[in-house]
Parts: structure tokens; sequence; C-alpha cells
């Protein structure tokens, strides 16, 4: 006994510090587990505060007024009297059933045909040759998207085949992304040719677009993914660069030798200035052996056209020094102009008309009667009195008068004046 005594004397201080540890461990454990008694208290509070200021503001609020159903429902169904000897009372009713359906709302789908406005024919300094403008409206659209904007063109078509074969034109799309309806579209059409000279090339153009459905949407009957415009060009006419007239020749001379010429009126388009240049008449000398490259003067201004043949006084032909092409130059026969045709245009529409102008179409016109002339009273005869010396008597009408007068009373007795 007295040995367990002495341990614990020696090691007394440890055995206070564990109990110390053994009861701060136990008051940590309490404290996680059991939670805060202070903290559950001031929540406990803060819910009974939030309580009360919740019923103040539920009593600001005005009391629901009960609706009298049963009342409303006796009155209703309070039973009359049969009508009709025999009548009989309809003691079960089927009750009054309502249902309400929500109609699910479809966007529709729109697209019209987009509208040609105008077709111009410019020059580019550029390529140094005729190109042509298109100009138009895309059409109304609605819950769809443009997918493609196209450029259809047609040659004149011959006299035996008078109807337009329409074709894409080369590189002809129009970007779409993003366009709108009533966008507007622009094009430059660049593959178009010319003639060399004195001719014209005739070409016609229209619009295509093509749409793609966005969505879940509804298409009507008259709906169609494709349309082309409704408006075709007129006759688009593009001018060459050069024109050349012959006024007048003079075939070769044989003896002695003397070689033709041809006088020619030329005219051409000058790039540079962006206008028409004349050239001033003068004669080109005939060429027909030609073993070195002609003169400088004998070259018609700005091309590589020559004098070769004149075959008579009104017809000579030309040579090509670098294509080696012929062409036939007829007198009285005039080129094509050079200057830039004026656009086509889409006709405007006509002016809405006048509401007194739309009834008066409206309405028949309704012809006053004719009004019967009313017979003429002979006029009594006055005796003539003599005329006294302080007053002069008054000419009587000639014979020339006369007639004017009853003229002029049968214009006024006229009703229809």
């Amino acid at each position: 006994m007295e040995d367990l005594k002495q341990t614990l004397a020696k090691h007394c201080d440890r055995v206070a510090w564990a109990v110390v540890a053994l009861v701060i461990l136990v008051l940590l454990l309490l404290r996680n587990l059991g939670g805060d008694p202070v903290k559950t208290e001031s929540q406990e509070i803060d819910k009974h505060l939030d309580t009360i200021g919740q019923m103040e503001e539920d009593q600001k609020i005005p009391p629901l007024e009960i609706p009298k159903t049963r009342a409303t429902l006796e009155a209703t169904w309070v039973a009359q009297r049969p009508i009709g000897p025999g009548g009989n009372w309809i003691l079960h009713r089927k009750p009054l059933e309502l249902r309400v359906f929500r109609e699910k709302v479809i966007d529709k789908a729109q697209h019209t045909p987009p509208i040609l406005t105008k077709v111009s024919v410019i020059r580019s300094a550029e390529l140094k040759k005729p190109i042509v403008v298109v100009e138009g409206e895309a059409g109304q659209i609605a819950n769809v998207r443009f997918t493609s904007v196209e450029i259809y063109r047609a040659d004149k078509p011959e006299a035996d085949k008078p109807e337009l074969v329409f074709k894409k034109v080369k590189d002809g799309e129009v970007p779409h992304e993003g366009l709108g309806s009533g966008a507007p579209i622009r094009f430059e059409d660049k593959t178009v040719e010319s003639f060399p000279f004195n001719k014209e090339r005739s070409y016609y153009y229209k619009l295509r677009t093509v749409v793609q459905l966005e969505g879940q949407v509804q298409t009507e009957k008259d709906y169609k993914p494709q349309y082309e415009s409704v408006e075709v060009s007129g006759e688009i006419k593009i001018p060459p660069d050069l024109g050349i007239e012959l006024v007048t020749a003079q075939p070769r001379i044989p003896d002695p030798v003397t070689p033709g010429s041809a006088y020619l009126r030329v005219e051409m388009w000058d790039y540079d200035a962006g206008a028409v240049k004349k050239i001033i008449m003068r004669p080109y000398k005939e060429i027909q052996l030609l073993t070195e490259k002609p003169a400088d003067e004998d070259f018609i201004p700005g091309t590589s056209l020559y004098v070769w043949v004149v075959e008579s006084g009104t017809q000579v032909k030309l040579k090509d020094w670098k294509t080696r092409a012929t062409y036939t130059l007829k007198a009285g026969d005039p080129p094509a102009p050079v200057a830039l045709p004026a656009p086509w245009e889409k006709a405007a529409a006509p002016p809405p008309e006048k509401a007194e102008e739309k009834k008066a179409k409206i309405e028949p016109k309704t012809e006053a009667p004719e009004a019967t002339p009313e017979p003429e009273t002979p006029e009594a005869e006055t005796p003539e009195e003599e005329p006294s010396a302080e007053t002069p008597a008054e000419p009587e009408p000639t014979e020339k008068e006369a007639p004017a007068g009853k003229k002029a009373k049968k214009e006024d007795d006229n009703p229809f004046k």
C-alpha cells in the first residue's frame, strides 16, 4: 500500500495533467457534438422575431371575401314550373365541365420573289472593257435564311428562236450572309463580251434567290424555297469600243499604178479620259502585198487595223495585223454608237387613285334629260312713230345685220349651250 502511495506521489503531476487533458477533451466533444447552447438560443430568438414580423405583415393584408357559391348555385338551379301539359322535371343534370387547351403557336415561313430594279453598262478603266452592273432588292422573308442569291443572263435570241434561254453567270453569286428582307443586291458582271468594232452585243438579266427553313415552322401553299424575279430586264446593249464609218473610197488605178485609199470617220472610247474620242477624218492608204509591218500612219489610231483592199467606191476590207482577221466595211452602213446606253430601270408603280376618281369610276354616269325647246311666240307689232325733231330716228337694221340677229336669237334659245 505504501508502495502505491509512493508511486502516486512521484507521478502526481503527470496524473494531474492527464486529468486536465481528459476534461478538455470531453468539453470539446460536447461542444462539437451537442452544439453551442448560446448560439442555438440566439438562432431560436431570431426565428421567433421573424415569425412575429411575418404575422404583422399578414395582418395588413385584407381578408379574402369568400364567394357565396352555395347561394348562387341554389338560385341558378331553382326548379321552375313545367311548361305544357304533362311536363316532366329533369331530376338529373350532367355537371358542367370546362377544359382549357393551350394552342401551340407555330411560326409561318415567308419567301417572296426578288425585285430587279436597275441594269446599267459601265466601262472599267482597270479591265479596259465594258461591264454590266445588276441591281435589285431581296424579297420579304420570315423564319427562313438565304442560302444563295444568283444572277442569270440570256443572250439575244435568234429570229427563228425567240425564247430567252437563261444561264447562271459564271461566279454570279452575291454574298448572302446576313442578308435580310428588302436588302439591296448589287453585282458586277465582268464576263460580258463586246464586238471589236461597229457592232453591239445584247443580253437580258434576272435574279434568283434560294432560302432554307429555320426551326419548326409552317409553310403555306404558295411557299417556294426558290424564286426568280418577276421582272426581266430589257435588252442590255454592250457598245463597242471602236466605231469606223466609210465615207468614200478610191479604188486602185492600174496605169500608172496608184494604190487605192479610203476616207474613214473614226471614234473610240478613251479609257484614260473616260469619254468618247473622235479622230479627224483622213484617207488611209490601201496595202495589199504586205511583207513588212505597215507604218504607224497606215493603222487606224489605237488599233491594229489597216485598209487591206479597196473593192469599190462604197466597199473596202480591213485587216487586223495581229489576228489576221478581215472585216468588210460598206458606205452608208453607220456603226453602232460608242457612247454608253441609258440604264434599264424598273417602271415605277402608278400613283394610287384618289377617292374621288375611284368613286367616279364606280358610279354610273347619269345624263340630264334633254330639254324640249319652247315654241316661239310672235311679238306684237308696235306702230311706228314718226321721228321728232328733237330726237333723231334710229337707223333701221341692214340686210346683213338682220340674219345675224336671228342667228343670235337661235343661239340664245339653244338649251344645250
